[in-house]
């Protein structure tokens, strides 16, 4: 019997340590077992730790981000820091990938048919549908959650990644590229508020033009790519459009007629000038040789690098609605600016999701 109980009691103390204990071996060497030494304590405290780690580091995730700022000199710092911030944030890691502006469209489709990893990217909204109509993106309204895009951004920023309901694309830096003025001109010209139709538009273009001087009424691009942006949102106020609905050319409309007949007729008056593009006007304009001009929000800090103060950008750098053709009308203006998309091919758009959130 009392065999027994003392080999009850060994094989108690043996599951309570978490062994098995062979019945032949006593029961003195099983309490040993059971009550381990401090430098044993500590040995079993190191190798759970160590398996904290290597299982923390199993969980962290490399994301691959794309684009073109992160090349530029003037941008490099920026990026830099967002991705250090994402790494403290998150633990995971990220890796730049990058070429110029004009090669990321074509680099990133390469990218995305060859297999190789890319999980974000920058893109501009002039590639945007480029991108998008290959079909290499995730619905953001299911990777980020539509509430969440509301709550952030506004719906015609949210417009411009949209298509036919999926949001492929994350307002980043996004912006409208409208009209701006110099009210210091305009005063001396003898207009204290802005024109509102094409009507007040042109007497205040010809009573700029009647101060003499080497003042550009209204430096609208006439060259390189800018031309096109700058043509189309008047191309709308006359009540034309590229294209039908149908997809068709309607460049030819007694609308375009009229528009280009309008150009035609502010060059004869000296009010625009020809070779004029969104860099010289820029430059032009922060000298204070410009009245008026198509750009974006950029205009008030090329004015700054030009010398003005911030606190008085204001009295030569503001913006305005572009002029109608009659009142009532809608004011035209394009879109400008860049998004972040993700591949839906990703493995990581979770993480992906929180280097665009940061």
């Amino acid at each position: 019997m009392k065999k027994r109980r003392t080999l009850a009691v060994v094989l108690a103390a043996a599951m309570t340590a978490g062994m098995l204990v062979g019945c032949t071996g006593g029961g003195v060497k099983t309490e040993q077992t059971a009550a381990p030494t401090a430098e044993t304590a500590k040995q079993e405290e190191k190798t759970e730790a160590e398996s904290g780690a290597t299982e923390a580091a199993k969980e962290a995730e490399n994301i691959v981000w794309a684009g073109w700022s992160g090349e530029e000199e003037a941008s490099k710092d920026i990026f830099q820091r967002m991705m250090d911030t994402y790494r403290k944030d998150t633990g995971n890691e990220v890796t730049w990938v990058g070429w110029t502006w004009a090669d990321t469209a074509q680099q990133l489709l390469i990218r995305t048919q060859g297999g190789e990893q890319l999980d974000i990217a920058q893109v501009d909204i002039g590639i945007f549908n480029t991108v998008a109509n290959a079909g290499v993106l995730a619905d953001l309204n299911e990777v980020m959650g539509a509430d969440y895009l509301k709550e952030n951004f506004q719906e015609s920023a949210l417009a411009v990644g949209n298509i036919d309901g999926k949001q492929y694309g994350m307002p980043w830096s996004m912006a409208s590229i409208s009209m701006v003025y110099n009210p210091t001109i305009l005063k001396e010209a003898g207009w204290e508020s802005v024109p509102a139709t094409m009507e007040e538009f042109e007497k205040c273009l010809a009573d700029v033009k009647a101060l003499g001087g080497d003042v550009i009424p209204y430096a609208v691009s006439t060259k390189d790519a800018t031309c096109a942006g700058d043509f189309m949102p008047w191309l709308w106020t006359f009540g034309g459009s590229l294209f039908n609905e149908d997809g068709s050319v309607a460049v030819d409309s007694e609308a375009a007629v009229s528009c280009v007949k309008w150009y035609q007729d502010m060059l004869s008056k000296g009010y625009i000038a020809m070779d004029t593009g969104r860099g010289e006007a820029r430059q032009l304009f922060a000298q204070g040789k410009v009245a008026f001009y198509d750009d974006a929000v950029v205009a008030k800090g090329q004015a700054v690098s030009n010398g003005v103060s911030p606190d008085d950008v204001i009295k030569v750098c503001s913006a305005m609605e572009r002029p109608v053709l009659k009142e009532g009308d809608q004011p035209q203006s394009t879109m400008w600016g860049h998004m972040l998309v993700i591949f839906k091919d990703s493995e990581h758009k979770e993480a992906a999701t929180e280097l665009a959130k940061t």
